[in-house]
């Protein structure tokens, strides 16, 4: 497993990104199963102590499988959070990010294709 992270400089925006890398496909599949439905419900702490109720959003369309959440509530700086995971091959991979706005899909999208590009 490898670990990125991205700061927006003088704030707390930001990305993070957690990489697995499997010996098999089929062992990725089951992983990303198993990961998709845990993000679904995270600990209550899982956003740095705050509490936080995920909801469904749209995925980017990349990789063999992906799934998304976000935050239902904006944080008091206006920040939502967003969980994307994806599937590309035997590589899963689960990209954070903190932003301001109500959608952040482009952005998301423009991670996501960075991490399918790599993966091939």
């Amino acid at each position: 497993m490898w670990r990125v992270l991205w700061q927006k400089a003088g704030s707390a925006n930001g990305a993070l990104a957690k990489i697995y890398v499997f010996a098999a496909a089929d062992e990725a599949t089951r992983q990303f199963t198993a990961l998709a439905a845990a993000l679904r419900t995270p600990p209550p702490d899982f956003l740095g102590g705050a509490k936080a109720t995920w909801v469904d959003a749209n995925a980017p369309a990349v990789g063999e499988q992906q799934k998304a959440y976000v935050t239902r509530d904006t944080d008091p700086q206006g920040n939502r959070a967003w969980t994307d995971i994806y599937r590309f091959g035997r590589v899963v991979v689960i990209v954070q990010l903190l932003d301001v706005g109500q959608d952040q899909l482009a952005k998301r999208a423009a991670l996501a294709a960075k991490f399918a590009e790599k993966a091939k």
